[in-house]
């Protein structure tokens, strides 16, 4: 088997892990931060954002700093960084006394975080051009289910042990997936080394030096903001349409759960089709279906026609992100492409960041259906955007004969 190969199936692996870990401790904050004193219900809320996006936050401010170190000093070793020093940090989260002290510990995370674009320059960097899309669609299926399986798991713990202990096992994942890393991956594209680099930016000019880079910025950065936009007022949609409902619990996470599992099916088919059609014509796909999708979502009368729509949804969400990942990774040169990971991934971050933010202030001002009003319209924002800044050009040599391609190298 191919190193690049093997090195991918371990970095599916490490994805599962850290998301099962991530999306273990989420739904479980508000009830850690009321457990450590807060008891008034508009500061546990309150509380309870900050330290959900505060780490994402600092995540954006220092993943172009760990992106060049990795293609300074090696990507593996930037994997095994950000998934020791992330448990770390959380792990002391079950020791806290005190919401200030978790804020510390969360800002740590996001600072010395960053697995996942890690991962993605890993893979981008060993895997052939002609695979990309299909390698980054493999690895977004491990996260995606590590985000499914992830919550069950923690309220299990939470409910047999405590919400403690969800935090620490979490810790122990984290740490786990660096050993992983550490033992199992053979880097095959070796660092370019502190030398011959020049300035700290260089690697991030390089990249950005052609404009289409610097355009997937903006394209990826609008997906995760539309995409975290509607998160935090789905629930409380639900409840709006089924407030009578007796078993609302099962049923808001049956939701969640189908959107999820039709997110693996799309990325399985993303990941087939990707190198027959190219991962910029399946981006083009995806992020105008997903406006047609939220645009009724603001119309419905019950649950049950939310959950089809959702289910519909997942076959096209799942695969933005590691479709446009794939095209930054054609675009960007191979000496550079930590550093243009880590720009990506910031975008991420950002969108991460803001997109809870906002939508639930829209939801608060506007009312719930606007939120995905406004989600529907960014995604169709982002799509003349896309089709703008990536005009189709000529395919590349490195790949094989007889294929389609669709975005320069």
């Amino acid at each position: 088997m191919a190193s690049w190969r093997s090195n991918l199936k371990v970095m599916v692996l490490v994805q599962f892990v850290m998301m099962t870990g991530f999306s273990s401790m989420a739904p479980f904050l508000p009830f850690f931060v009321a457990e450590l004193g807060i008891a008034r219900q508009e500061q546990v809320r309150l509380w309870a954002g900050v330290l959900a996006s505060v780490s994402a936050l600092f995540a954006a401010l220092f993943s172009p700093i760990w992106g060049s170190l990795a293609d300074r000093l090696g990507r593996r070793l930037m994997v095994v960084r950000s998934c020791l020093a992330a448990g770390s940090a959380i792990f002391l989260v079950g020791f806290a006394h005190n919401v200030y002290q978790v804020l510390i510990l969360r800002i740590l995370q996001g600072m010395f975080g960053g697995y996942s674009g890690a991962a993605i320059a890993l893979v981008a960097s060993e895997a052939p051009v002609e695979r990309l899309g299909w390698a980054l669609g493999l690895l977004q299926t491990g996260q995606t289910l590590g985000l499914l399986v992830g919550p069950t798991i923690g309220g299990a713990i939470a409910d047999h042990l405590s919400y403690r202990a969800v935090f620490m096992t979490n810790g122990l994942l984290a740490f786990g997936a660096g050993l992983i890393t550490l033992f199992s991956v053979r880097e095959t594209s070796p660092p370019a080394g502190a030398p011959d680099r020049g300035p700290f930016w260089a690697g991030i000019r390089k990249g950005l030096a052609r404009p289409a880079i610097g355009n997937m910025f903006l394209v990826l950065f609008l997906a995760q903001f539309a995409i975290r936009n509607v998160e935090p007022v789905l629930s409380l949609y639900i409840r709006e349409l089924e407030p009578e409902h007796e078993l609302l619990g099962t049923l808001t996470g049956t939701i969640f759960a189908v959107t999820g599992l039709a997110q693996v099916v799309g990325l399985l088919l993303a990941g087939r089709y990707s190198e027959r059609l190219g991962p910029r014509t399946l981006l083009l796909i995806c992020i105008p279906a997903c406006a047609l999708l939220y645009f009724p979502q603001a119309m419905v009368h019950s649950a049950w026609q939310l959950l089809v729509l959702r289910a519909a949804l997942g076959l096209f969400l799942g695969s933005i992100v590691p479709m446009a990942n794939a095209v930054v990774g054609q675009l960007a040169p191979p000496e550079a492409r930590g550093s243009v990971f880590g720009l990506t991934s910031a975008a991420l971050f950002l969108g991460g960041f803001t997109g809870p933010l906002v939508g639930g202030t829209l939801a608060a001002y506007l009312g719930l259906r606007f939120v995905f009003v406004f989600t529907a319209c960014l995604f169709l924002v982002n799509f003349l955007w896309s089709v703008r800044a990536l005009p189709p050009v000529a395919r590349p040599e490195r790949i094989e004969p007889g294929r389609s391609w669709d975005c320069e190298q």
